[in-house]
């Protein structure tokens, strides 16, 4: 039987694996890991471990281990200092217990449906800094993934990305420029209404992960991102 912190790291894999397909990038899933033999986009990781006692030689073989290779070492349990890593960032896997729906959730947050508001909400998620697109259209013809937004007049103020799989819903990509609580607020209340009493899980660091813990989540276990320079 798979622990919270598995469910929430192969949650986070599929997401990850199915992110990459809309850029024609196909992954391999093993018994211990995901990987790419290619190059994934910025941001996204080469390899992520699905075990605690994944092997880093086997991880490592499996990708282009060279400058700018990123692994999610979803355990924090790996050594890659003496492959030539160095730690990205340290974060919590987050966990929220399966929140009732709330028959109306934030009015202001729906679905992101059409492309062309697909990019717009790129644009605010980015800040306007995303130099080619990151989110290609065929993300909204994904079933398990929904993309949401609070518009703000032509735009969005927030968003976040759910992704309903392995019996919970993962949430990424979050980001606002107005309340960090009341955003965090209404994206657990807009998920819940979408998936009712499914618990959501992710993972944050810093302010976000602060916020997120006010809002009903709590930390189930640690994780870090190794990155060759």
């Amino acid at each position: 039987m798979l622990s919270e912190v598995e469910i929430a790291v192969r949650n986070n894999a599929s997401w990850c694996d199915n992110f990459c397909r809309t850029h024609d990038i196909v992954g391999a899933i093993g018994a211990d890991h995901w990987t790419s033999a290619v190059r994934t986009p910025p941001l996204y990781p080469d390899a992520i471990t699905l075990t605690p006692t994944a092997p880093a030689y086997e991880l490592l073989r499996r990708v282009d281990s060279s400058s700018g290779c990123s692994v999610k070492d979803s355990f924090a349990t790996l050594d890659l200092a003496p492959a030539g890593f160095q730690v990205l960032f340290d974060a919590q896997w987050i966990q929220h217990e399966a929140p009732l729906p709330t028959t109306g959730g934030c009015d202001s947050w729906s679905a992101v449906t059409m492309p062309a508001d697909l990019e717009i909400w790129e644009d605010a998620w980015s800040d306007g800094e995303s130099p080619t697109p990151t989110f290609a259209p065929a993300l909204l013809e994904i079933d398990s993934v929904t993309v949401f937004g609070e518009r703000n007049g032509r735009g969005f103020r927030s968003g976040a990305i759910a992704n309903h799989d392995h019996g919970v819903v993962g949430v990424t990509n979050f980001f606002t420029d107005g309340d960090r609580e009341q955003a965090w607020a209404c994206c657990v209340a807009t998920v819940a209404d979408a998936f009712p009493n499914v618990p959501i899980v992710g993972y944050e660091s810093g302010a976000e992960l602060e916020a997120a813990c006010r809002q009903g989540f709590s930390g189930i276990g640690p994780l870090r991102v190794w990155l060759a320079p």
